[in-house]
């Protein structure tokens, strides 16, 4: 069974059987903003309006944890790897490190005057990605020491994600494109135009030949990594794109939209599978087994 996460606009979380459609579970607890799977399966976590964090357990779908800390809106949430740590962002100005295991606080980044609008493990989980403003800082993740500024979009960044080998680094903003970074170097790779809007979320797939980035111009673009060449742009959302995520395989892309539904897209060929009916702030694909980094 594949499953998906959805945050709606009612704050409630829906899980999905994105095959058939049907609804699993409903989630309530706080408004919810942002959700994202753990890379073993069995946690999601979810961010709130409030500025809290609530951690359920995939196999009960009961609530597991509370992380209280943040005083405003949580703009992202997500795992390291090892899904014993999550860092969320929020408009608080911070990024802040949580423990699974205590839900205590371990580490606060602090943005200045700047909201932080997204934040990314590296696969190895020593170093966070945090958007300021204009630039991606990078941080130790263990002292939040700064380590690395990125600069090369030319008004806020919105998303940003690390490709599963750790190697790449790609960040999506208010300029309308997406850059992609060599890490080691901090080096631009390519950038990659063609949305015409704010881009508002963005997937490696598990071997990062492909990208997909979302958009307020309500389309969603698979792109090709090595060439940084659009191969499909998916229309079908009338309203923005808030989310977007491959399928552990990479077969399927997952979009969520203020247009009220959620779009499944065949990846090979850009055509619209199904769409289920829901106000979609964020969308998460479910891994079936440990390991998985979607």
């Amino acid at each position: 069974m594949e499953i998906i996460a959805t945050a709606g606009l009612d704050g409630a979380i829906i899980v999905w059987d994105i095959s058939s459609g049907d609804i699993i579970e409903t989630l309530k607890g706080s408004r919810s903003t942002r959700v994202c799977f753990s890379p073993c399966g069995t946690l999601l976590v979810a961010g709130s309006e409030d500025g809290s964090i609530i951690l359920w357990d995939c196999q009960t779908w009961t609530r597991l944890q509370t992380f209280n800390g943040c005083v405003k809106f949580i703009k992202s949430v997500s795992f390291n790897r090892t899904s014993d740590r999550i860092v969320s962002t929020s408009f608080d100005c911070t990024a802040r490190v949580w423990s699974v295991a205590t839900g205590m606080e371990e580490l606060n980044i602090q943005t200045g005057t700047s909201a932080a609008y997204s934040a990314s493990f590296n696969d190895s989980g020593d170093t966070i990605a945090v958007t300021c403003d204009k630039v991606v800082n990078l941080y130790d993740a263990h002292t939040g020491e700064l380590k690395q500024s990125l600069a090369g979009h030319a008004s806020t960044v919105y998303s940003i994600r690390f490709s599963h080998d750790g190697r790449m680094l790609a960040s999506g903003s208010n300029d309308y494109k997406v850059v992609l970074w060599d890490v080691a170097s901090g080096s631009i790779l390519r950038e990659l135009r063609g949305h015409t809007g704010t881009v508002t979320q963005l997937c490696f797939n598990a071997d990062a030949s492909r990208i997909v980035s979302s958009s307020c111009d309500s389309t969603a673009r698979i792109w090709d990594v090595s060439t940084g060449v659009c191969l499909f742009t998916l229309c079908g959302h009338q309203n923005m794109v808030n989310s977007c995520c491959f399928s552990e395989d990479g077969s399927k892309v997952i979009t969520g939209s203020n247009d009220g539904t959620v779009g499944v897209w065949d990846s090979d060929t850009g055509e619209q599978l199904r769409t289920h009916t829901d106000y979609v702030r964020s969308v998460s694909y479910r891994p079936s087994a440990a390991g998985s980094y979607i």
